[in-house]
């Protein structure tokens, strides 16, 4: 068992930017070879070509916060156009908990995000959290390959799911159920909404 701390990184990237672009592969390279993240996903959201979403699954012992050998930061901030990307820490006890939801034909990252005035959810709340993604299995028509769902440690407010799909047409039945609406409307109250981003992953590993 593999405890990490997945890197979700958005970035808004220049029209035309590639996916083999040779300044987005050293960065990778640099992540592995010195920073010991093994394992790494990317792609474009399906609804937004200039939208990178990269996923790097770092090692306890890397603290990705402060991580910036040869500088990494700065080279990351310089492929967002905005130089400012949007970073999240979401740790996991066991690395094999969201790859389900990384290695799927279609990934959904779901992002909920707790009121303000909410410090940590209530019992009850951390259920209804927790439920929301156990639901999925129970998909009326199939389709829901696996994954899980953790608390950012850089926003404590919120939630990331990472949650793995055959196609988008199976996850839109879904959300047409009864069961997909239960939950959420149990979290209304304590939540401001959420969004969600539908990638179709590159996994690279060592």
């Amino acid at each position: 068992m593999t405890a990490i701390v997945s890197q979700l990184l958005n970035l808004t990237v220049e029209p035309g930017f590639s996916l083999e672009s040779a300044a987005f592969a050293r960065l990778r390279k640099i992540a592995r070879d010195l920073g010991g993240a093994k394992e790494q996903y990317y792609g474009f959201d399906t609804g937004a070509s200039d939208h990178l979403c990269w996923i790097i699954q770092w090692p306890k012992h890397t603290d990705p916060a402060n991580f910036n050998v040869d500088g990494f930061r700065e080279s990351v901030n310089a492929l967002d156009v905005n130089k400012a990307p949007q970073s999240w820490l979401v740790p996991f006890d066991n690395a094999d908990l969201p790859r389900p939801g990384l290695t799927a034909p279609l990934s959904e990252f779901v992002s909920a995000c707790l009121h303000v005035t909410t410090s940590h959810p209530s019992e009850e709340d951390a259920k209804s959290l927790h439920q929301t993604f156990v639901d999925c299995y129970d998909a009326p028509d199939g389709g829901f390959v696996g994954g899980y769902w953790g608390t950012a440690l850089n926003d404590d407010k919120r939630h990331w799911y990472y949650l793995g799909w055959m196609d988008r047409e199976h996850h839109t039945k879904f959300t047409q159920s009864e069961l997909f609406a239960v939950e959420l409307d149990k979290l209304k109250p304590i939540t401001d909404g959420g969004y969600a981003v539908f990638v179709n992953l590159t996994q690279e590993l060592e």
